[in-house]
């Protein structure tokens, strides 16, 4: 009996994942991550307490048909999106945050806690418009920004950096902030740019788009 469950189950596997090749490709074209910023339900390490975002990021190359691209192979002009969800509240515990901000950036490293305190602005690259942007997560928000030349050939992150303000943040009977922790868990979801053609676009330097195809010399008759 055992042995037929299993074959059954192979067979399962295997026809699903024959019917399924678009989902498989597709897997690579978003990516999400949780950031998260908790607390000691009244003070007791063992009691996490956790209000997180979860943050998405997409990418597209034809605006007119929102084509996804896969995040590996990122060209210079897509544009990349990043979604944000509303705050969620820890299971159950009854007090919402009265305000959770979310601050995103684009990294060359991926971010934690050690690094966004110490040498963040070294790894931090500046997209026109989206430098140190406070984003209100509650109800959930997005943003998107094209691929711009100045970014390297290289892979890079996109980091949202949750935090949250309670109504009774000093009631401390009620709960404490994580303390020897950090207080700022990061999501992190990486981008690589691969695309040779549009780094020599990029340069000016000239790109050859289609090649000439040389028809054959009829002989003579």
């Amino acid at each position: 009996m055992k042995r037929k469950k299993i074959a059954a189950g192979a067979t399962a596997l295997a026809l699903a994942l024959a019917l399924t090749p678009a989902i498989a490709s597709a897997a690579n074209s978003s990516a999400s991550d949780n950031a998260q910023f908790g607390y000691w339900l009244n003070g007791d390490r063992d009691k996490p307490v956790y209000f997180s975002s979860t943050m998405t990021v997409s990418a597209t190359r034809d605006s007119k048909s929102g084509k996804s691209v896969d995040l590996d192979a990122v060209h210079y002009g897509d544009t990349v999106r990043v979604d944000f969800s509303a705050v969620k509240n820890p299971e159950s515990y009854s007090r919402a945050p009265q305000a959770a901000n979310i601050t995103s950036g684009i990294w060359t490293e991926e971010m934690d806690f050690s690094k966004y305190e110490g040498n963040s602005e070294n790894l931090r690259v500046d997209i026109p418009g989206k430098e140190n942007a406070e984003i209100t997560a509650q109800s959930g928000t997005s943003f998107e920004f094209q691929v711009p030349c100045n970014l390297e050939q290289q892979t890079y992150y996109v980091s949202g950096d949750l935090t949250v303000e309670l109504a009774d943040m000093g009631n401390l009977q009620i709960m404490q902030v994580l303390s020897n922790d950090p207080q700022r868990l990061f999501a992190n979801v990486p981008f690589t740019i691969n695309d040779p053609e549009g780094a020599d676009r990029c340069a000016g330097k000239p790109v050859e788009t289609t090649k000439e195809v040389k028809k054959p010399t009829p002989k003579p008759t």
